[in-house]
């Protein structure tokens, strides 16, 4: 329970505390997943709205089936009631909106708050998530190697962030409002608001507000690392996950690529080969005799044309054995 706390909070808001856990059925599993897909427990997380998106509704499936086949194990229930409820993950679209760097300093220049400033550049050039942007304090900054130390709530591990040219200065920014190692680098910005003043922000810059936008800019921190050929491995490392996960989710579909594989396979190659071949102008055939290897239409089969150290149409005779290539350490031969 320890490891899928929100399910298990999911769970006590659709079944109750008093439901013994040996009486859930696999239709009383299809009910509860039913409820997640329709947004009836969002209530048990107060910082989600809506309906739960189905990627979301399939993981906390498949922690309920985890934490069922823990029962099952200690004998708590005789079967598994969420063993044969669909949840796997859905196609992930790779499609999603860009900030360029042109657009983000229009966010930037319109920004109510110090705060607002510098929690938009962590989220975009550092590539944190919001709540990572927002626990970050001064103590977290090292000037001296230009990185962030960075504690990541979702992962419960720490990682090393570098510090662009750019975040350098609004950080600097940053420093210069406060003093104590423990004062907080963002300042300013409401937590329950952040959807509402980002939309005002975005409608004073003339940009159009686009969907999961605090994710977004972090996914367009990791394209734009990817972009400048840092190693993946770095990279999904100071975002705080895997590669598979980067490849996955945060990296899309590169067209330019695509684009350029849909042309000829040899490229280049094949255009110089045909240059060449005409350029050399038209062939000249060969007579059969001088690829017989005979002075005449005469000569011996098998002239000049010889299979290993056998010439053909003449007796092989017997050659001295060859090791065969088995086993190290046997002795095994083959006589040709």
């Amino acid at each position: 329970m320890e490891l899928h706390q929100q399910t298990g909070k999911y769970l006590l808001a659709f079944f109750g505390e008093d439901r013994h856990v040996d009486t859930i059925s696999r239709q009383d599993a299809r009910a509860f997943k039913a409820a997640l897909a329709a947004g009836e427990l969002q209530h048990v997380n107060s910082r989600k709205t809506g309906v739960m998106a189905a990627s979301t509704v399939n993981l906390h499936i498949r922690n309920a089936r985890k934490i069922f086949t823990v029962a099952a194990d200690d004998d708590l229930v005789l079967f598994n009631a969420f063993d044969k409820l669909a949840a796997g993950t859905p196609a992930v679209e790779k499609v999603w909106h860009y900030n360029s760097m042109g657009e983000f300093n229009r966010l930037l220049a319109v920004c109510p708050r110090p705060g607002w400033r510098v929690f938009l550049a962590l989220c975009r050039l550092a590539g944190l998530r919001q709540g990572e942007a927002l626990r970050l304090r001064r103590r977290h900054v090292d000037w001296g190697h230009k990185c962030l130390s960075v504690w990541a709530p979702k992962t419960k591990r720490s990682r090393l962030v570098p510090i662009s040219l750019e975040l350098q200065s609004i950080l600097r920014e940053a420093f210069d409002r406060t003093t104590g190692d423990d004062d907080f680098i963002v300042t300013g910005v409401t937590i329950p608001n952040l959807w509402r003043d980002f939309q005002v922000i975005a409608k004073h810059a003339g940009v159009q507000v686009w969907k999961k936008w605090c994710h977004t800019l972090r996914k367009n921190c990791e394209e734009d690392w990817n972009n400048r050929r840092h190693p993946l491995y770095k990279v999904a490392a100071w975002m705080g996950h895997s590669s598979s996960v980067a490849m996955e989710f945060y990296l899309p579909d590169d067209r330019d690529l695509q684009a350029a594989a849909s042309t000829s396979i040899f490229g280049e190659v094949t255009q110089k080969v045909t240059q060449t071949a005409t350029s050399a102008g038209p062939a000249v055939p060969v007579p059969c005799t001088q690829l017989i290897g005979g002075e005449g239409v005469g000569g011996k089969a098998g002239d000049r044309i010889r299979t290993g150290d056998v010439q053909l149409g003449k007796s092989p005779g017997r050659l001295a054995p060859r090791p065969l290539r088995n086993e190290p350490g046997t002795t095994k031969t083959a006589i040709l």
